[in-house]
């Protein structure tokens, strides 16, 4: 009797001993994959002629497959302003100038590599460009000059730097080069624009 026990006791031992070898793990949260960066500035410098220089703020949401070595998908949001000076066609006045809101709406994929402290990445994103454009509004004999609002295609690429400071928390250098792809309004000259820009990056939890 105290043999058959005995060989009960371990078997009972054993049995639990597996059941909790095979308990699955939790799956990964998804805000260790997700990241914000808390503050992102920089600045753009427009190639266009009738466009001054740009302080830009940027804002992103960036979702990662792995913290690193691999793909990530990115959404931008920035936001700047710039001066311009426009030499009219029709006439009615000789020059226009003011101070145009321009708005980034971008999406597009990207791949990171590098070690534990010092990452690099590549981006390129495609979206739209929401800004304001002076047009003249005649109404009966009265020419009236408003602000117009208006959006076209545009595209960037990104190299960023990286330097961890924790596993998922690091100061980022970026450097930027946007398009624009229609030659019309503040861009018909040019659509290109260099810009640089550096904040911090964070994931959510």
């Amino acid at each position: 009797m105290l043999t058959r026990l005995i060989v009960l006791f371990f078997l009972l031992v054993c049995f639990s001993a597996n059941a909790q070898e095979e308990e699955p793990k939790p799956p990964p949260k998804i805000g260790n994959q997700v990241f914000l960066p808390s503050l992102e500035i920089g600045y753009l410098f427009n190639s266009a002629s009738v466009l001054s220089g740009s302080v830009l703020i940027k804002s992103s949401i960036e979702l990662r497959l792995r913290n690193n070595n691999d793909l990530f998908l990115r959404v931008n949001y920035d936001k700047y302003d710039a001066d311009y000076t426009l030499e009219p066609e029709n006439n009615l006045t000789n020059v226009i100038k003011g101070t145009a809101a321009f708005t980034d709406l971008l999406l597009g994929p990207g791949y990171r590599f590098g070690d534990k402290k010092y990452r690099m990445f590549i981006m390129v994103q495609g979206g739209f460009k929401y800004y304001n454009f002076p047009e003249f509004v005649q109404n009966n004999n009265v020419v009236n000059l408003e602000q117009g609002r208006s959006r076209t295609f545009t595209s960037r690429a990104t190299l960023g730097l990286e330097y961890y400071l924790t596993e998922k928390s690091a100061i980022s250098l970026d450097f930027i080069q946007g398009q624009v792809w229609d030659k019309k309004d503040f861009w018909a000259d040019s659509g290109s624009a260099l810009g640089f820009s550096i904040g911090f990056i964070t994931s959510l939890y």
